[in-house]
C-alpha cells in the first residue's frame, strides 16, 4: 500500500537529517520544513535546518530544490566560520549581499568537489530562488540584482557551472563589465576555496573594483603600535575618510543600538543583508558579542537629556509609495512579492478564517422583534392567518454597541528589515488586510524609514550652519503611505511590493512615526482604533546618536508611547522581530523567528476582538438582568 503523503514527507525529512549529519560531521541536526518560508538562510548554522517546499510543478524537482537547501546548509555548518565571515564583511548592504552570496559559492565548489552529486540540487536551488525573485521576466531598464548576477559568473568560473535559464540573460547583459572589473580575481578566488579568511579577502578586492566598497582591503593588522597610526574601519579596510570622525556608519549604530550594546560600544557587527534577514536566537559567533554586552539603560528615568526636537523639519516628507517608484517597477516588484505568496503555505489562512468569523458575528446593526410598528418579520406571517388579533408582528434595526474599526498597521522600514523580514511583514499585512477587509473593518498601512543615510539635507544644512551642540533629530524623515484607511486594498496592493525595493530601507526613528500614525488614526470617525507597530529593535539614526546625548530616540520613543498608552483613545500593540520590545510598550509580543509574523499579527487582532466581543456579550448581560 502507497504511504500517505505525510509520511513520505516525514520519511524524506528524516533521510534528509541524516544526510546532514554526515555531510557536516555534527550529530542531531534535523530539517523542517518552514510554514510561512519563502527562501532559506544556508549560513544561518542552526540545529534545525529551515526548508520550504515549493507547492507546485514536478516533483522530482521539487523534491530536488529542497535537497539542495539542505545541501548547502549542510556545507555551511562544516565549512563556514561565521566570526570570521562577520569579521570581513562590508558594512554596505549592496556590497553585504554580494559577499554573502560568493560565501554561499565557496560553500558549492566545495561541496560538488566532495560530493558530485550535490551539483544538480545545488543548481536547481539556485534556478528556483532566481525564478521566485522575478529575474527571467526583470526589464534591462530595472535595478539589476549585481550581487546574483556577480555570484553566478564566479561560480561559473569557479566551478564551471553555467547560470542557470532563469538568469541567464541578465547574466548576458552584464558579464562584459563584470569581467572586465573583476576577472584578474577570479583565479584567487579558486584556489583558495579550502581558506575562508583569504576567500573573503580576495571576495573584498572584487567588491573594491565593482565601487562597492571604498577602500581596497589589507592584511589583518597584527602589531597594536600600527593601529595607532592608521584607522580600520569594520571590514578590516583602511578608513582614511573617517579617521578623525566620532561618527560609526549607520551599519555599525543600527547593529549597536538595536542589540543593545552600550553607547560606547565600537562592535564589529554589519547590517543585516538580504540573505540574513531574520533573526536566529541560537548560540551565533554574530551575535554573541551583543549578547555579553550590558543591556541598555532605562533612559526614561535617567532625566536630564534635553526636550526632543527636530533641527529642521524642511526636508521631511510624507509620500504615497507609488510616487517612489515608476509603475513598471512597481508591477515587477508586485509580482515578485506574489511569488512568495504561493510560499506562504501556513495556518494563517485558518486563522483568517477563524477572524472572519469573529468579525461577521458582531455585525454593527441588531434587529428588535415583536414590535406593532416597523417592517414586517417574515417569520410571523403565519400568525396574522392564525391569530389575527395577534400585532406584535414587526420588526426594526436598532444600533448595538459594537463600534466600527480601524486599524494602522505602521511598518519599519529601517535597513535592518532587509530580506525575509520586510518580506513577511508585506505579505502579513496584506493577507490581515484582506481579512479585515471583507469584515468590513478598515485598514491602514504605513511605513516609516528617512530619506537617506547618515542626515541627508538636515544635517548639510546642520554642518553649515557651525555644528552647534544638541541638535536634535537631524535626518529627514519618510513616512510611507501604502495603503490608506478609504483605499480599497485591490487598489493600493501593489504599492506593497515597494518595500522590496533597493534603497527604501534605511534608517528608523520610531517615536515621531507613531505620532504621525496616531495623529492620523484621530483624525478617523470611527470609534474604536487599533494601532499595531511592527519593528525589529530600537530606533537607530547614525546622524541623530552621533550629535546629541546618548539615548535621545530611546527617550523619545518611550515618552510618545507612554502618551499614547495614557491617552486611551487609540489601543497600542507592538510586535518585535528578534527583539525585545516589552521595554518599549505595555502590550507587545516578541517573536524569536520571523515567520512567525503573519500567524501572530492574526492571533493579536483575533484577541483584541474577542476582548471586545467578551465586552460587549458581558454589557448586554448586564442590561437585560437590569
Amino acid at each position: 500500500m502507497a504511504k500517505a503523503p505525510d509520511d513520505a514527507e516525514s520519511e524524506f525529512l528524516t533521510t534528509q537529517g541524516d544526510l546532514a549529519q554526515a555531510v557536516s560531521g555534527k550529530p542531531e541536526i534535523s530539517v523542517q520544513i518552514g510554514l510561512n518560508r519563502v527562501s532559506d538562510d544556508p549560513l544561518a548554522q542552526r540545529d534545525t535546518i529551515m526548508i520550504f517546499k515549493l507547492l507546485d510543478g514536478d516533483l522530482e524537482a521539487i523534491t530536488r530544490h529542497m535537497r539542495g537547501q539542505v545541501d548547502l546548509a549542510s556545507l555551511a555548518l562544516k565549512h563556514h566560520d561565521a566570526a570570521t565571515h562577520v569579521d570581513q564583511r562590508p558594512a554596505d548592504p549592496k556590497a553585504a549581499n554580494m559577499f554573502d552570496t560568493l560565501e554561499q559559492v565557496r560553500l558549492e565548489a566545495l561541496g560538488i568537489d566532495q560530493f558530485p552529486g550535490m551539483r544538480h540540487n545545488l543548481a536547481e536551488r539556485y534556478d528556483v530562488a532566481f525564478r521566485l525573485s522575478g529575474y527571467d521576466r526583470m526589464s534591462e531598464k530595472a535595478d539589476l540584482p549585481l550581487h546574483d548576477i556577480v555570484a553566478m559568473i564566479a561560480r561559473e568560473a569557479i566551478t564551471g557551472e553555467k547560470p542557470p535559464a532563469s538568469i541567464k540573460r541578465l547574466v548576458a547583459l552584464s558579464r562584459g563589465w563584470v569581467e572586465g572589473q573583476a576577472q584578474k580575481h577570479f583565479a584567487t578566488l579558486k584556489a583558495s576555496i579550502h581558506d575562508q579568511p583569504t576567500f573573503a579577502r580576495a571576495v573584498q578586492e572584487v567588491l573594491y573594483d565593482l565601487e562597492l566598497i571604498t577602500h581596497r582591503p589589507i592584511a589583518p593588522v597584527e602589531d597594536s603600535e600600527s593601529n595607532d597610526e592608521e584607522m580600520l574601519d569594520a571590514t578590516g579596510h583602511r578608513d582614511e575618510e573617517n579617521s578623525g570622525e566620532e561618527e560609526n556608519s549607520p551599519q555599525q549604530s543600527m547593529r549597536q543600538s538595536k542589540e543593545g550594546d552600550s553607547e560606547d560600544a565600537e562592535g564589529k557587527e554589519q547590517a543585516p543583508s538580504e540573505t540574513e534577514g531574520d533573526s536566529d536566537q541560537t548560540e551565533n559567533p554574530r551575535d554573541k558579542a551583543a549578547r555579553n554586552s550590558p543591556n541598555r539603560p532605562d533612559f526614561l528615568g535617567l532625566g536630564g537629556l534635553p526636550p526632543y526636537h527636530a533641527y529642521t523639519t524642511a526636508y521631511d516628507e510624507i509620500i504615497e509609495a507609488d510616487a517612489l517608484a515608476p509603475a513598471d517597477d512597481l508591477n515587477r516588484l508586485f509580482e515578485q512579492l506574489m511569488l512568495k505568496v504561493k510560499q506562504y503555505n501556513t495556518v494563517t489562512s485558518r486563522l483568517a478564517t477563524k477572524l472572519q468569523r469573529l468579525l461577521l458575528a458582531q455585525q454593527t446593526r441588531q434587529w428588535i422583534y415583536e414590535l406593532e410598528d416597523g417592517m414586517i418579520d417574515n417569520a410571523r406571517l403565519a400568525r396574522i392567518v392564525s391569530r389575527p388579533d395577534i400585532t406584535t408582528i414587526y420588526k426594526i434595526e436598532k444600533d448595538t454597541d459594537f463600534r466600527d474599526t480601524v486599524v494602522t498597521l505602521l511598518i519599519d522600514n529601517s535597513g535592518s528589515m532587509r530580506g525575509r523580514p520586510i518580506t513577511i511583514a508585506a505579505l502579513s499585512a496584506d493577507i490581515l488586510a484582506r481579512t479585515l477587509e471583507r469584515c468590513g473593518v478598515k485598514v491602514e498601512i504605513l511605513g516609516f524609514t528617512t530619506r537617506d543615510w547618515k542626515g541627508g539635507f538636515s544635517r548639510k544644512a546642520w554642518m553649515e550652519a557651525g555644528r552647534r551642540p544638541d541638535p536634535g533629530r537631524l535626518n529627514d524623515l519618510r513616512h510611507i503611505i501604502y495603503k490608506s484607511a478609504d483605499q480599497r486594498l485591490n487598489r493600493a496592493r501593489r504599492n506593497l511590493g515597494l518595500m522590496l525595493k533597493d534603497g527604501i530601507l534605511k534608517e528608523n526613528i520610531d517615536g515621531e512615526a507613531i505620532q504621525w500614525a496616531a495623529t492620523r488614526l484621530r483624525n478617523r470617525r470611527e470609534q474604536r482604533k487599533i494601532l499595531m507597530v511592527i519593528s525589529d529593535g530600537a530606533p537607530v539614526d547614525d546622524s541623530t546618536l552621533s550629535a546629541n546625548s546618548g539615548g535621545y530616540l530611546d527617550q523619545h520613543l518611550r515618552q510618545v508611547i507612554a502618551q499614547v498608552e495614557k491617552a486611551g483613545d487609540i489601543e497600542l500593540l507592538a510586535i518585535g522581530i528578534g527583539h525585545d520590545v516589552t521595554r518599549y510598550y505595555s502590550r507587545a509580543v516578541t517573536l524569536h523567528d520571523v515567520e512567525q509574523l503573519g500567524d501572530t499579527m492574526l492571533q493579536e487582532i483575533t484577541r483584541l476582538f474577542a476582548k471586545e466581543d467578551i465586552r460587549l456579550t458581558r454589557k448586554a448581560q448586564r442590561r437585560r438582568a437590569a
